[in-house]
């Protein structure tokens, strides 16, 4: 009988031991750093280790994350899993796979609809009915690509004592984000100053209105004057902010050849005189501009719960009745067939109702994302990966899942 029990100092050390040994090429810190990271953990509320045992010996570790997600202007619960690590002597004995079930049972004993992870391979977690969140792009821009700003803003260095002010500004851009987490007060932390990393704030009459963190990366260690800025994160709260900060981008062109960040915004290219990412790289006239991968997966564990909390969110104002037709073969509470009501764009599950005649066949994972709008339900019907019985309502059903702009998750875990 496998047990999962809550880390604790006498598991310490054969926690650390695991994770080192199930992510050797990861710049994880030394083991005093990570033995005290560990230790913090047990005192967090929000941030929780676990450990997983058989027969007294101790098998993998996860992590589960308490998140509040804002899904359409609404504060969502979500669990995060992370952290996931299996002994490398106790590997093929479904240690992972009863893992991931525990995770998704304990979600749902708190109430929690929707479950969001960042996987060590996607299509393991594809298989069991995660779906895909909206890609991410790389860009490496010459800082003189930037656009040009006549905005009055202000760049200065936050210092200890702007943590207050941060959090605030942080937790504003969340609440009009699609997607994105809340960043509890605790977290809100600036750079160390032996860390390399510098916090720079963009400010209008004293206000926070974006906000970029980042470090300096030397392209060869025989020349001191070259180096690119590598962007660790970013946001704004306003087109002015965003304007102000490229512009303090573009101001670094007499020392940086490249400024490299991610963004999950698909069109941000347009705003760029030249978005090319200096690798030269052309296939069939198509000049190469950014790398594109896929982080963050959702799934969603209790439909209903789920819906209920997007109770306030209108779905394009529709009024359908459609039968939801889950495909599960991983967990059982998600395989199966509910029905699904729109009035007036607002969603519900009706209870004990007769099956619609209308039927919408589709995979819990790809559900997940469209539901959230990674995903236009558009494309998964055109693709074959969903079906639609009678397509006399389907653009009445594709508009009540259409979004104006995907989730956005800038959150590592």
């Amino acid at each position: 009988m496998r047990e999962f029990n809550p880390l604790a100092e006498s598991t310490l050390d054969e926690t650390m031991r695991i994770l080192r040994n199930a992510y050797p090429a990861a710049d994880l810190p030394s083991p005093e750093e990570h033995r005290d990271t560990l230790l913090e953990c047990i005192e967090r509320d929000n941030v929780h280790v676990w450990t997983v045992h058989e027969g007294g010996q101790q098998l993998a570790v996860l992590r589960t994350h308490d998140f509040v997600m804002n899904a359409f202007g609404h504060q969502v619960p979500v669990q995060g899993l992370g952290g996931v690590a299996v002994d490398l002597c106790h590997k093929k004995k479904q240690v992972a796979k009863d893992l991931v079930l525990w995770f998704m049972q304990r979600s749902c004993a708190l109430g929690v609809g929707l479950t969001a992870l960042y996987p060590f391979r996607i299509s393991f977690y594809q298989r069991m009915g995660w779906g895909l969140g909206t890609p991410t792009h790389r860009f490496h821009l010459a800082p003189r690509s930037f656009p040009e700003t006549s905005e009055a803003g202000t760049a200065r260095y936050l210092v200890e004592g702007d943590e207050d002010a941060l959090f605030s500004y942080l937790d504003g851009v969340q609440g009009q984000t699609h997607g994105l987490f809340h960043v509890p007060r605790a977290d809100v932390k600036l750079p160390k100053a032996n860390s390399g990393q510098r916090s720079v704030g963009i400010e209008f009459d004293g206000k926070l209105e974006a906000h970029v963190v980042f470090k300096f990366v030397a392209l060869n260690k025989h020349n001191i004057l070259q180096q690119n800025i590598e962007v660790l994160s970013w946001t704004y709260s306003t087109r002015r902010g965003l304007r102000e900060l490229f512009q303090f981008f573009r101001k670094q062109a007499d020392q940086v050849s490249r400024v490299v960040f991610l963004t999950q915004d698909s069109h941000l290219q347009y705003l760029f005189s030249d978005p090319l990412d200096g690798s030269d790289n052309n296939f069939r006239l198509n000049h190469q501009i950014s790398e594109r991968g896929i982080g963050i997966m959702y799934r969603m564990v209790d439909p209903a719960q789920l819906i209920e909390q997007l109770a306030g969110h209108n779905f394009g104002g529709v009024n359908l009745t459609c039968g939801i037709d889950l495909q599960d073969g991983f967990w059982e509470p998600t395989s199966g067939s509910f029905e699904l009501e729109f009035q007036d764009g607002r969603a519900r599950v009706l209870k004990n109702a007769l099956p619609s005649k209308v039927r919408l066949k589709i995979s819990v994972g790809d559900f997940s994302s469209m539901l959230l709008g990674a995903l236009p339900l558009d494309r998964l019907l055109d693709y074959g990966t969903a079906s639609l019985s009678d397509p006399a309502v389907r653009a009445d059903l594709e508009q009540a899942f259409h979004v104006r702009e995907a989730p956005r998750c800038t959150t590592g875990f």
